[in-house]
């Protein structure tokens, strides 16, 4: 995947290269309880924080993990490497195809 311009001329790197580039990343709570929920759904174990016991999350967000980590066990690829690669991935694809609606 090359660059690719933008409408100001500006080239942007390719989705994956910010990834490699990140030697450390801010967690937002949203983050993890995503994840963990996610985790759990899969896997059929994970901490469920008092904001999902008292039903005040939806599930919208910690689905888009679920998906992946149902194809990476089916498949056999759930190491803990990859569980933990994978929610960083789909965060960095998505902050750079959504940065182009509001910037």
């Amino acid at each position: 995947m090359g660059n690719k311009a933008v409408s100001n001329g500006v080239h942007q790197p390719p989705p994956s290269l910010p990834l490699s580039q990140v030697r450390t990343y801010f967690n937002a709570d949203e983050f993890w309880q995503s994840v963990e929920i996610a985790h759990a759904l899969v896997f059929g174990y994970g901490h469920y924080t008092w904001e999902w016991t008292a039903a005040l999350r939806g599930y919208t967000h910690p689905l888009l993990f679920a998906a992946p980590y149902w194809v990476l066990r089916v498949a056999g690829l759930d190491t803990p490497t990859t569980l933990v690669l994978v929610p960083r991935v789909l965060q960095v694809r998505s902050g750079f195809v959504f940065s182009g609606f509001y910037s």
